[in-house]
């Protein structure tokens, strides 16, 4: 290591005796600083450090001052996933970013994109790392570097999800857009089905007593009203995600009457 204080300098590395270390005198009273030249040094090793003062008498310090250090180069290297089971999808823009492991981590800094070089450092404050995602929907991507007690900084790493957050189409028509029907049986087909996962219908214009079923892809069989008349039938999809549609409706004349 190198001693400096004012315009004074020594070499001591590798020096384990006071007779070994060269003299070195203070201008003035106060600290003196230790540059450390990493070439010098082992990583994850503690160096011990010892200092004796003479002064300008002659007499010598009876004690020398001990102390110790933690050499410690080794940045960081954190991965990271975007939610818990690293999901291909989300609905909601406020995300975790969950850590593989996060023992050394003192400081973090996230971002857009891999703008994290322009992000500030935050305090971590242990667990996952709350996120939110830019609110339009589509593909995202999300920086995270991190860093140590002493500012070892990691390598910047990103992950990648998609948010959805738009409900599938529930626009329907009963028998294909029939006017009349002469059963109570009738079926329901969706307008456009992508992305429909589950659905819930029911007689009338309200579906939220109505329990979800998994859509089986192409027409819904579904019974109406007895009463011959007009009838109309209330239906709401949601995708993989949860994202809920609006209600859409229909009507239909049931005529149950024989013409005479």
């Amino acid at each position: 290591v190198s001693v400096q204080k004012g315009t004074g300098s020594c070499l001591n590395a590798g020096k384990t005796a006071f007779d070994q270390a060269c003299p070195f005198f203070l201008a003035t009273t106060g600290s003196w600083t230790l540059t450390v030249v990493d070439s010098q040094l082992v990583d994850a090793t503690t160096y011990n450090l010892k200092s004796r003062a003479t002064d300008v008498a002659g007499n010598v310090q009876a004690t020398p001052t001990d102390g110790s250090i933690l050499w410690d180069s080794t940045s960081p290297n954190q991965s990271f996933i975007i939610n818990v089971g690293n999901p291909a999808e989300t609905a909601n823009a406020a995300v975790n970013l969950v850590l593989t492991n996060s023992a050394t981590i003192f400081e973090y800094r996230s971002g857009n994109n891999m703008a994290c070089t322009s992000a500030t450092w935050v305090a971590y404050a242990g667990g996952n790392i709350p996120y939110t995602l830019p609110a339009i929907d589509g593909l995202k991507t999300v920086c995270l570097q991190v860093r140590d007690a002493v500012l070892n900084e990691s390598p910047i790493h990103s992950d990648t999800i998609t948010l959805d957050t738009t409900a599938p189409n529930p626009a329907f028509l009963i028998n294909a857009g029939a006017i009349h029907a002469n059963s109570t049986s009738v079926t329901l087909s969706l307008t456009d089905s992508t992305g429909v996962f589950e659905y819930r219908k029911a007689n009338g214009s309200n579906c939220n007593a109505a329990t979800w079923t998994t859509y089986p892809v192409g027409t819904i069989a579904h019974t109406i009203s007895g009463a011959e008349g007009t009838s109309t039938v209330c239906l709401q999809v949601r995708d993989v995600l949860l994202n809920e549609s609006s209600t859409a409706t229909d009507t239909i004349n049931l005529d149950l009457t024989q013409p005479s």
